[in-house]
């Protein structure tokens, strides 16, 4: 998450499991679309 803009600009496309973020962060700070 860190460098996130970093890779988002040198790859062709993200794909981001919810729920492993979910492990990692507080549901707060888990990213909603």
């Amino acid at each position: 998450m860190d460098r996130l803009d970093e890779i988002a600009s040198a790859a062709d496309a993200l794909m981001i499991a919810r729920g492993d973020l979910g492990a990692e962060l507080d549901l707060p700070e888990v990213p909603a679309a």
